[in-house]
């Protein structure tokens, strides 16, 4: 009588899974995956500002500067209210080597500008994210070679 129940058992065995038992492996992996989501939603937003941050702090606050004093030896100008794209162009009859695009580049992907400091001297300034002049935050304006200016977030903490 087993080895009935045992053949006909085997001949009714399937393989593979059925709708239903598919449906709640999808279920659990859906649960699970969202809540991985849910917890690292403020992580990718973490890892964008420190990222900002230290392009604007560690590469571009030490390079531009550089960069536009290689620029004006080289014979080339820039006027207050001018934007730093002339920095990507060649000096004709000089070692001059243009800038990269991300060098002139704000966080934010508008160009640097000069500006007038309190002092009168020249600056390197932004706009900050909302492109306007004025703001907080990310909003807030600040001149790149003057790290006194520079709004909270940008600050090394």
């Amino acid at each position: 009588m087993f080895s009935r129940l045992k053949r006909h058992l085997k001949k009714r065995s399937r393989k593979g899974l059925t709708l239903v038992e598919l449906a709640i492996v999808v279920l659990v992996l859906g649960v699970i995956m969202g809540i991985v989501f849910y917890n690292l939603r403020g992580t990718a937003t973490d890892v964008m500002t420190g990222a900002k941050k230290l392009q604007v702090s560690q590469f571009q606050a030490n390079q531009l500067p550089r960069k536009l004093d290689e620029f004006r030896d080289a014979g080339g100008s820039v006027n207050p209210g001018e934007d730093l794209t002339v920095l990507l162009q060649e000096i004709p009859e000089s070692s001059y080597s243009p800038a990269k695009e991300e060098l002139v580049l704000d966080p934010w992907g508008k160009p640097y500008f000069m500006c007038q400091g309190e002092d009168g001297s020249d600056r390197i300034c932004s706009y900050g994210k909302d492109k306007e002049e004025g703001g907080e935050g990310e909003d807030a304006d600040f001149q790149l070679d003057d790290d006194r200016t520079w709004p909270d977030w940008l600050k090394k903490k």
